[in-house]
């Protein structure tokens, strides 16, 4: 699960990374979640929302919010406002 900041409390969010991320390095990390997403099933278990991630010559890792961003914050990226189609 991941606190999200919202009143419902934390979403359940499932991903494919097991294969490319050890557990300690997924376990407690602040992370980017696309939350405008509809849920889906993945093996038959709701998903909530996907992380983010980005591949590097270091290998694949979480795209992560500014330190000083509050659980729940929306990120936006320079040149995008953000705003919902």
């Amino acid at each position: 699960t991941i606190d999200l900041g919202e009143p419902a409390g934390p979403r359940q969010v499932l991903s494919g990374l097991a294969q490319y991320l050890p557990i300690e390095a997924v376990r407690g990390a602040r992370v980017v979640v696309l939350c405008n997403l509809g849920a889906k099933k993945l093996g038959g278990v709701e998903s909530q929302g996907m992380v983010l991630c980005a591949k590097s010559e270091a290998g694949l890792g979480f795209v992560t919010p500014p330190d000083a961003a509050p659980v729940g914050e929306r990120v936006c990226f320079e040149g995008f406002p953000g705003e919902p189609e």
